[in-house]
């Protein structure tokens, strides 16, 4: 039926179950830690928090330049303190008219 919400919320449920495990395990489905003390993201609030689209989250991923710290199913889990850095410098390099390509090896190292 269409009114029933017994399952509203279940999603943040199961982030919020994710942030507390600490070891990861291919068949058990539980993260690694993010890093000391840092918090496990997923994507949807990288949206939300940093004001971009799913698709530069996506392409960003896909471009090598916010790093996966964990997948389950189609959830992604990215390090906040790291996606935060990271972001920051993405927008000050692309102000100042780097190209992705450039960014990432700076990023990198490269």
């Amino acid at each position: 039926m269409f009114g029933n919400r017994s399952n509203y919320g279940s999603y943040h449920k199961f982030i919020n179950s994710m942030k507390n495990k600490t070891r990861f395990s291919r068949h058990s489905g539980i993260p690694p830690k993010a890093g000391k003390g840092n918090k496990l993201i997923s994507a949807k609030e990288i949206m939300d928090r940093f004001y971009i689209t799913y698709q530069t989250v996506n392409h960003y991923t896909d471009f090598g330049l916010l790093p996966l710290v964990f997948k389950k199913g189609n959830v992604r889990f990215y390090d906040s303190k790291q996606v935060k850095q990271r972001l920051n410098k993405i927008t000050k390099l692309a102000s100042e008219g780097y190209s992705l390509r450039l960014i990432r090896k700076k990023l990198i190292g490269i």
